[in-house]
């Protein structure tokens, strides 16, 4: 049904949020790289702050009602019920294929018969996208991840609502491990009518207590964009929702975190009525704080789909995770040039605070991830021996080449995993003084049953971070543009809670 070559329509409700399109966004980044003929067809056009989201050739908005008519699967997400499709909603009901359905709202449902994955304790549809690849072991793209955060984002109001689970902060861990960079999601979507949170127009809140103003029904061929915030009806409404939902926050903050503004509590107070499928069966209970993914629902759902789970992820359902231990060390090396270069010196910098996990799969290694943090002020100066021009050479690296102050940290973030003889090849981005270049590290590991060992050395060039080596003496002698850089990883096996 999803297979190479079949047309699917990807759909959500009129006046699309953060969640609607970042779901969209993400199941169009990973169906079509799956070579499945995908197009977002939504009943009104994508909001023009999400620009930033939407691939080039993905928006088909304006023609929605062909989309939809010619596609072999429709998936609508971020809503179950038929009416909430606008103009759109007569092609679904006549629709020549299934219809499937991710959603996360309380709500009995109207959409024609089809595959469902609903379920009310998840935080954002965009969460339960996430748990779908992730149970079918279908890798995420940076942009795939940066627009399931959007998503997230948006649902939980940038993680101040009441429906802020702990589930939902490991999946935006996870999806930082996977590439997303949240300063450059806040440039993109900080502008006064981007409906960040803060700014003079609030997003569209999710939870079902709270209004969704539905300003428009208007013919999805219109051409035009959505206002978005620009309206000042829009505005309005959306204050008032968003003053509606901060004040039953606050109310359900003082009853407990128990009393959480989606789903509902389980006859025995504990967990929630989870995942439904068809009919709003109730598919299964969790327990406790966090959710986990339903897999036995979210498997039918894939059959229903007809798509499998990777063999690699099959074997990888247990993860082992490493948190870096202070005996980590990176250590950059920086040489000199120019004509007078015998007159400077070489210069040994060490980084003192490091932070980072290592997730690692040990039966599927490539589904494995690193992310890493060097806090930049951290950084020292070993040489040369005199302490004056150690106290100099610190100076200048840390306000005029590093600006520590403007960038803290310098991350690393795995994209790619291989394995190769005695290690992997690690392939990740590299962001330094906020410029992200992608680094490719060949990591020899020793894993032992509660630690890890990783070293590796590997070069990179200032200039392709935007930094001028530092020049003395007229330029005669000059820091070369190319660092080296060791590093020596000790990690430390995290203990699942109650031990294990």
């Amino acid at each position: 049904m999803l297979g190479p070559g079949r047309r699917v329509a990807l759909t959500t409700h009129v006046n699309a949020d953060g969640d609607g399109v970042g779901s969209e966004v993400a199941l169009w980044h990973l169906l079509t790289a799956r070579r499945v003929q995908v197009a977002i067809a939504n009943p009104t056009p994508i909001p023009s702050r999400f620009d930033f989201l939407v691939p080039a050739g993905s928006d088909a908005c304006e023609r929605a009602s062909k989309e939809i008519e010619a596609a072999d699967v429709i998936v609508v997400v971020d809503i179950s019920d038929l009416s909430r499709l606008g103009d759109l909603a007569p092609g679904v009901r006549k629709a020549r294929g299934p219809t499937a359905c991710i959603d996360h709202h309380v709500s009995p449902g109207s959409l024609p018969a089809g595959p469902r994955l609903v379920a009310p304790e998840a935080s954002a549809s965009a969460e339960l996208v996430f748990d779908f690849a992730t149970a079918l072991g279908w890798e995420l793209t940076p942009d795939a991840a940066r627009a399931l955060y959007v998503g997230i984002l948006t649902d939980t109001g940038a993680f101040r609502f009441a429906n802020t689970s702990p589930r939902v902060l490991q999946v935006a861990s996870a999806l930082l491990l996977h590439g997303v960079d949240p300063e450059s999601i806040y440039e993109a979507w900080s502008s006064p009518m981007s409906g960040w949170p803060g700014s003079p127009c609030p997003p569209t809140p999710s939870p079902a207590t709270a209004p969704r103003p539905t300003i428009s029904t208007a013919s999805s061929s219109s051409p035009a964009r959505s206002p978005g915030c620009d309206s000042p009806s829009v505005s309005a409404a959306g204050q008032r929702a968003d003053q509606s939902l901060l004040s039953l926050t606050r109310q359900r903050g003082r009853r407990g975190a128990g009393a959480r503004v989606r789903g509902r509590r389980s006859p025995q107070g504990r967990g929630r009525i989870g995942r439904r499928l068809d009919g709003g069966r109730a598919a299964e209970r969790t327990g406790g704080g966090a959710h986990v993914p339903a897999k036995r629902m979210i498997a039918l759902l894939a059959a229903l789909l007809g798509v499998v789970p990777s063999p690699a992820h099959a074997l990888a359902e247990d993860s082992t995770v490493y948190t870096l231990s202070p005996e980590t060390q990176v250590e950059v090396h920086v040489g000199r040039s120019g004509m007078l270069r015998f007159l400077g010196h070489e210069h040994l910098i060490r980084a003192r605070g490091v932070t980072g996990r290592i997730v690692y799969y040990p039966r599927a290694p490539t589904a494995s991830r690193v992310a890493i943090t060097v806090a930049a002020p951290s950084l020292e100066v070993l040489t040369p021996p005199d302490s004056t021009e150690i106290r100099q050479v610190t100076e200048v690296m840390r306000s005029q080449v590093l600006a520590v102050t403007r960038y803290p940290e310098i991350t690393f973030a795995s994209r790619e995993v291989t394995p190769i003889a005695g290690g992997y090849r690690v392939r990740g981005a590299l962001s330094v003084v906020g410029v992200s270049r992608d680094v490719t590290v060949d990591v020899a590991v020793v894993i032992q049953p509660d630690t890890l060992r990783a070293t590796a050395t590997f070069a990179v060039k200032q200039r392709d971070y935007a930094i001028e080596p530092v020049r003395a003496g007229g330029g005669a002698v000059r820091v070369a543009d190319r660092v080296a850089i060791d590093c020596v990883i000790v990690a430390v096996r995290e203990r699942a809670a109650g031990g294990g």
